[in-house]
Order: C-alpha cells, then structure tokens, then sequence
C-alpha cells in the first residue's frame, strides 16, 4: 500500500493553494533493492545509531541507493520544501543520510521533519533528534505531533502548537482535509491481495488507499505509548468517511481501503455507525457496492460486540482485520495490561470467522514473564483454530520478534523491576522471573511456535525476514556471549 502520511499531507496542502506533490520514496527504494530485502529490513530494524557512520555493507547499500532515489526524484519534481516525513525512531539512520545529501548537493532545497520518530518514542516529543539536525544546518524546520493543521500553519506563516513546540491535539478529526492519492504510481507496488485465500472475495481488485477514521486507543497496552500519543481517543463521522470512499472511487476506482485507525472497533457506537452508514450508501446507491474495507481490531464479548455487528460491518464491505492478541495466555495479556480476557478472545476468533471476516493475528512471544506453561497457551490456541486457518478465515499469523523496552512506554519504565540487563544498552535481558530466560531462550521459543504454526498449515506473515532479523540478532547475542565468557 502507498505510505499515507505524504498522500494525507498533500491533501490538507492542496486545500490551502500550497502546489504539492506526494512521493512515495518507500517503495522507489524498495524496487532498487528488493533483491536484498529481507537483509536490508533487518539491517534497518536494527539500525545504528543516527549519529554513527556505518560501514557495514548492507549500510553501505541502504545509504547509496537512498541517495540516488532522493536525487532523481529532486531533479523530477525541482522543490522548494521537501517534507521528510520521519516515522519511528528506527527511522532517523536514514533520515539523517538523506538530510546530508539534499543539504550538500542542493543547498537550496528547504527541509521540513515531521513525524512520530522525531520523539524518542511515538508519544514523546522531546525533540532532541530533530533540534540536534537544525542546529547542524541538516533541516531548516520541524513539526511534531500531529502534522494537519500544523503543517497549514506553517505555510501561511502562522505560529502554532508543533511547529518547533510541544503540539496539541487536533480536536475534531472532521476537520482535516481528505488524503489526496492522485498521483499514486501502481506499477512500484508488488499488489497482493489482502482478503484470504479461502474468502470467497479473493479475487478483489486490490489496490489499497489508507484512510483515517479514527485516532487513540482506547486500550493502554504497557508495551504501547499510542494513548499518550493521543490521549483522548477521537473518531470522525461515518457520512464524512463514505463520502471520502465515494471520492476516491470516483476519481480512480480504488475500491479497497485499509484504516490506520489503531483500532477502528474502539468505539463499539462508532463502529456499528460506520457500518451501517456504508450499508445504507450502497443500499440507496450513493456509494459504490463493490467498496470493501479493514483495519486493526480488538478482541472483544460477545456483550461488547456480538456476531449480528460483524455481520453488518460485513454487508457493508468490512472484509479483513488485523488483531494484536499478543499472547493465547491471559495472564501474560494481564501483564501487559491488555485487559483482554480469553472469553473476549474465543469469541472475537469465532465470530469473525463466522461472518467470514479473513483475520490476521499478532503474537509477542518471549515476556520476562512468559513460562514454559504461557508457551503452551500459544500452541493450545493454534490446534483450537486450525479449523480457522483451513477454511481460509484466518489469513495469517504475525509471530514478530519479540517484545521491546521502548523508551517512553509503561514497559520501559517497569524494566529494573522485570530484567537483569546484559551486555549494555537494552537489547539484551535475562529475566527477573524466569530462570534463563535470555535472548537465546526467546530465539528457540519463538522457532518452536514457527515449526507447530506451519506444521498446522497456518500462514506466516513475512517469516522469511522476520527469521533473518532474529538470526542476526542472535549472532550478535552469542558474540557478546564469547567476548564474556
């Protein structure tokens, strides 16, 4: 799918007569290097620091072909500003190397940051990262939070909370102007389809837009500082959305939208509300009836969200999901403070494959906490939903690579009392709770429930690169073993 953020950015600009062009400098690098994709992706997860010159030859690689991308796609469009828009703080290697370039070969380029990775993390916005490159002269000015109404302010000269300050959020979402995609270029994007192999919609056109419906949690996962990124959750009209859809239809007959929405289900009333709007504009025929869509789910009772609301959401195009359920045992959910329990679970799993809705789910295997029992838990889940997975509802599972002290969240600040750090930094713990609970134990827990998943017939998501990062990181654990030993 096109990375949002320089499509929604352009949009809010066109509305405020500033000439604008989204670029999608992701997927132009991607082609470049897709040969070495899996090592290029875990070389960038676990990215130096933006401040070290790396010389290993997959940094080498990244940082040359960056260059040429920026450099060609500069000569095309010959800007005035080019707004980088900084996505995590596993993001600032590479922004700082494209930041050096434009500003040494086009000295007269201006350079605007924004984004989640100026903070240290996505809800702090100490803006040490991106103050350090405006006083080096490698960006002229930056944004943080929320970029909409800040990024207008700044075009008409305006001071406003962000703009090189602490930002506020954006009050009603209704206000920010529709993404403009326009200018997307198909032909970069490797199109796969997103709906299942066993769904009955596989055949769907399956060119994605991405659309915000809503922003916040309504959840405070220890492991997750979103809510304090957003700390009041907020959510736009249903009519504003299908009208959106209807807009973006028309003008290139993408029918497929993806939410970036951390959960489009956060608000029970505004998700029935979104579905049944969709359904009754496809009922009276003022949005079209072969318009689908998804996003990122929570588990929920069948109090909270029954079998009847999936089936509506269905009717009216809600074809896929993504659920972070973290972990099959609910004392480690407990722990994370997901406040999920199994009933919500069981019921979620069975109701959405009930109403045909393809799900992938997201495991985080290797807690300080996690025991041989909890491991267990994992695989008692996956021999409970095969039947899931072999009628093609389940699309995929996400086994990730494990859980992060991020700075910033609830998790990081718990760390002293969970894990005995190894070896300097954070990478490497053993836990407080489990005996031998290291990295080496998380390697062979996390290949274990990979061998029982396929054994089972489940689809992985991107297993291939998510095994490369883990045995990288694993020579580099037992490195650090040798030199202590």
């Amino acid at each position: 799918m096109p990375a949002p953020a320089p499509f929604h950015l352009k949009g809010q600009l066109t509305d405020s007569n500033v000439i604008a062009e989204a670029v999608d400098t992701n997927v132009i690098f991607f082609n470049r290097v897709k040969d070495q994709w899996n090592d290029v992706i875990a070389a960038l997860l676990s990215s130096p620091d933006y401040t070290v010159e790396a010389d290993e030859p997959i940094f080498v690689l990244i940082k040359s072909e960056l260059e040429k991308v920026f450099h060609e796609q500069i000569k095309l469009h010959n800007p005035t500003w080019i707004g980088l828009s900084v996505f995590t703080k596993v993001s600032r290697w590479c922004t700082q190397i494209v930041c050096e370039y434009i500003k040494k070969h086009f000295p007269d380029v201006k350079i605007l940051l924004g984004g989640a990775g100026l903070g240290l993390t996505l809800g702090d916005y100490t803006d040490t990262f991106a103050s350090d490159l405006k006083q080096r002269n490698l960006c002229d000015e930056y944004i943080l939070g929320e970029g909409e109404i800040s990024l207008q302010k700044f075009f008409q000269h305006v001071k406003y909370p962000g703009i090189a300050s602490q930002p506020v959020q954006i009050t009603d979402l209704n206000d920010v102007k529709w993404s403009d995609y326009s200018s997307v270029n198909w032909n970069l994007y490797p199109l796969k389809s997103n709906v299942g192999q066993g769904s009955t919609l596989g055949s769907i056109e399956n060119k994605h837009y991405v659309l915000t419906g809503s922003r916040g949690c309504v959840r405070k996962c220890d492991f997750c500082d979103v809510y304090k990124m957003w700390p009041k959750y907020r959510s736009r009209r249903g009519e504003d959305i299908a009208e959106e859809m209807t807009h973006h239809y028309n003008q290139s007959k993408v029918r497929h939208f993806y939410f970036s929405d951390s959960l489009i289900n956060g608000s029970m009333r505004d998700f029935r509300s979104l579905s049944k709007t969709l359904l009754d504009s496809k009922e009276n025929g003022t949005l079209a009836e072969d318009i689908y869509w998804g996003g990122q789910f929570i588990a929920r009772t069948n109090e909270q969200m029954n079998l009847e609301d999936l089936k509506q959401a269905k009717r009216s195009g809600f074809v896929h999901c993504s659920i972070g359920l973290e972990h099959a045992s609910e004392r480690i959910r407990d722990f994370m403070n997901k406040k999920t329990p199994d009933a919500a679970v069981w019921d979620t799993v069975e109701n959405l494959a009930k109403a045909n809705i393809v799900t992938a789910y997201n495991f985080i295997i290797g807690h300080p906490r996690e025991t041989i029992e909890d491991l267990e838990c994992i695989v008692k889940w996956l021999h409970d939903f095969k039947w899931a997975s072999d009628a093609g509802h389940i699309e995929k599972i996400n086994l990730q690579t494990g859980i992060y002290f991020l700075e910033g969240t609830d998790f990081y600040t718990k760390r002293d009392n969970l894990v005995d750090f190894q070896y300097g930094g954070t990478e490497f713990w053993v836990s407080k709770y489990v005996p031998d609970l290291n990295f080496a134990e998380i390697y062979r827990r996390r290949m274990y429930i990979s061998e029982v998943a396929e054994s089972l017939g489940y689809r992985l998501h991107d297993e291939d690169s998510l095994k490369n990062y883990m045995n990288r990181k694993l020579k580099r654990f037992k490195e650090h073993e040798e030199k202590n030993s």
